[in-house]
Formats: C-alpha cells, sequence, structure tokens
C-alpha cells in the first residue's frame, strides 16, 4: 500500500481554534496596557506629591508671615504710640503691653501674649492661650533665639516671635504665636480631594489603555492591492 508524501489538496488544512486565536495577543496587549496604566500613574503621582510639597510651604509661610507682621505691629507700636490716659509717650512696659494688648483681637489659631516680670498676661478673648507653666511657655521664654517653631504642641506646630521691651524697669516680653494645626487639616483636607480624583484618573486611564491596546492588537494587518 503507497502512503502519500503529501497531503491531498482536496482536503483543507486545519485552521487553529478560535480559542487559541483569541489567546494568543493577551499577554502583549496586557503588558500594552500596565506600561501606559503605570505611565499615568507615575504623572499622578508626581503631581500629587507637589501638590502636597506646595500646600505644606504655604502653611509653613503664612504662620512664618503672621508672626513676622505681629511683632512689626508691636515694634510700630511702641515707638509710635502714645498713652490713651495721658496723652504722652508710654512710661513703663506692663502699661504699653496692656494698651497694646486690649486693642488686639487674635484669631482662632493665635496667641499674644505678654510676659511682665515673670507673669503671662492674655487677654480672654483670644483664640489660643499660651498657658503659663507649659511646655511651649517654657520653650518660648527660655529660647535663646527670638523666633522658631516648637513642633508637636496639641497635634501641631506653633510658630512664634519674641520681642523684649527696652528702657523699661519691669521686664517685659510680647510674645506672637500661630498654631498650624488647622492650616495642615485643611491642606489634608484638599490633599484627600486630589488624592480621590487621582484614583479615578488612573481608573479611567487603565479602561482605556486595555480598550486601546485590545484594538491595536487585534486589527487585521493591511492587505495588498494586488491579492
Amino acid at each position: 500500500m503507497r502512503i502519500p508524501t503529501h497531503p491531498d489538496p482536496e482536503v483543507p488544512a486545519m485552521a487553529p481554534t478560535t480559542a487559541l486565536s483569541r489567546l494568543r495577543p493577551a499577554a502583549p496587549r496586557l503588558c500594552l496596557a500596565i506600561g501606559m496604566t503605570a505611565l499615568v500613574v507615575a504623572c499622578l503621582a508626581f503631581v500629587f506629591v507637589a501638590v502636597r510639597t506646595s500646600l505644606l510651604a504655604q502653611v509653613t509661610e503664612e504662620a512664618n508671615t503672621h508672626v513676622e507682621v505681629g511683632v512689626e505691629q508691636f515694634v510700630t507700636y511702641a515707638e509710635t504710640a502714645a498713652d490713651p490716659l495721658t496723652g504722652r509717650a508710654f512710661e513703663s512696659g506692663p502699661r504699653l503691653v496692656e494698651s497694646y494688648l486690649s486693642h488686639q483681637v487674635p484669631g482662632p489659631d493665635d496667641a499674644l501674649a505678654a510676659e511682665v516680670d515673670g507673669e503671662i498676661i492674655q487677654m480672654e478673648r483670644v483664640g489660643r492661650r499660651i498657658e503659663p507653666g507649659s511646655t511651649l511657655a517654657g520653650e518660648i521664654l527660655s529660647s535663646p533665639v527670638s523666633s522658631g517653631v516648637v513642633n508637636e504642641i496639641d497635634g501641631g506646630s506653633v510658630h512664634w516671635g519674641r520681642v523684649e521691651v527696652s528702657g523699661s524697669t519691669t521686664p517685659v516680653t510680647l510674645v506672637v504665636a500661630r498654631w498650624t494645626d488647622s492650616a495642615r487639616e485643611r491642606a489634608d483636607a484638599q490633599l484627600t480631594t486630589h488624592a480621590g480624583l487621582a484614583l479615578l484618573t488612573a481608573g479611567v486611564a487603565a479602561a482605556l489603555s486595555w480598550s486601546l491596546t485590545g484594538r491595536l492588537i487585534t486589527t487585521p494587518g493591511r492587505r495588498d492591492v494586488g491579492n
């Protein structure tokens, strides 16, 4: 019996199964989709870090500016203002800070206090207080520098500035302080919103990448016109 060496031309060749043809592009499609999504996620992460850095820097800058302005206002008041009781220049440091504090309304995250002969004086209506004998009061009044930052006080940091009244027989020091915990909470809320939008964008990017790569891989190649 003779065994044919060539396939019968009348017998059609077996085509690859549909399932196998569909599975073959899955791996490159997945790689392309992951690569495109990873690129989008990396860009979003860079933007998120930049926004976070900017917001925290803004909180610090605003606190420092507030303290500087508060100290400058007191210095200007001490040099130019007159005692409302006498109409003349203030004759004592305690009287100067008493008059100055009576005209000030600190904000909800601010404290304005004076140390007069070892005793801390501040108005009752202030938003924050520098409690006598507290760690905060000790660090501010005993610091060798006239301004600084005290960290981890009531969950946040405190930026402060200090100025001593010269020419007074009684030791007098004015303290301006700004808490940053509320500002940081607002910054965190903005970052949470940005993070949610970034996750949504990443999800949309992943879906579009999967759809686009599927079209690129499954689209048949161009056929020659002569065929």
